[in-house]
């Protein structure tokens, strides 16, 4: 018998290898140590990127069953999010004559009741997460904190608060040399200058982006277009500014 190894984490910070050696010392406990199996895997992938068609790894996995595998996973959670993708799963698996287990969770394989409800649960958690995310971004916004990279003219700069993870909370400061560059962008286009011609008059001035390289017209678009969103932010005046 073969087995074939799914594993899936949601962000860097989680270890698929942890998962591996779950499944690994189960598969061991079943059949002892010599045993055939292959492992794919999804790392990385957010709530955004969950769906069947945007993992590779699921995608690859369940096209390596043949009749008699056995497809693994640490639980149910790790294979959809919602309850239709892991009907999709378990459909598609039965229809290659292929079994399933689940590290954690054996007891919700026979049963179609519970595998409803826990893949109905894992879709909650989706939605919950989706939602928390949001606010707690939101409310950084609301107190002037830098939320992800500093909009480009700006630098985040550390204050002497505190996050809870106990580290420097980052505000937002001018950059003078991004500021000014910024200020060129807005007065050729004002001009009447596309996006294209920005970017080359940019480049025959010597300016370079902030990773040392060449304009294009997709990031001058795409740094006019932040500025905007910046500047309500800013004229709320939550957000100290020093040059």
């Amino acid at each position: 018998m073969r087995y074939i190894i799914y594993l899936r984490v949601s962000t860097n910070l989680q270890d698929v290898r942890t998962q591996e050696h779950h499944c690994i010392n189960h598969l061991k406990g079943l059949t002892g140590d010599s045993f055939e199996y292959l492992i794919f895997t999804d790392e990385d992938v957010s709530a955004r990127k969950t769906k069947l068609e945007n993992r590779k790894g699921i995608q690859n996995a369940l096209n390596t069953l043949k009749p008699g595998d056995t497809f693994v996973a640490i639980a149910l959670d790790r294979l959809g999010r919602s309850n239709l993708e892991c009907a999709k799963i378990r459909d598609y698996v039965k229809k290659r004559k292929c079994s399933i287990i689940l590290v954690n969770q054996p007891w919700i394989l026979d049963n179609d009741i519970l595998w409803g409800l826990m893949s109905g649960i894992a879709s909650e958690e989706v939605k919950t997460l989706s939602k928390r995310t949001k606010d707690a971004l939101s409310a950084k916004k609301s107190r002037g904190e830098c939320v992800g990279k500093a909009p480009y003219g700006y630098k985040a700069i550390e204050t002497e608060q505190l996050t809870k993870k106990n580290k420097p909370l980052l505000k937002l400061s001018i950059d003078e040399i991004e500021f000014r560059n910024l200020e060129t962008m807005k007065n050729l286009s004002h001009s009447g200058y596309t996006l294209r011609e920005i970017a080359l008059e940019l480049n025959n001035l010597g300016i370079v982006n902030r990773q040392g390289r060449p304009w294009s017209h997709v990031l001058v678009h795409e740094i006019l277009k932040n500025h905007k969103q910046s500047i309500q932010v800013l004229s709320l005046n939550q957000i100290p500014l020093s040059v």
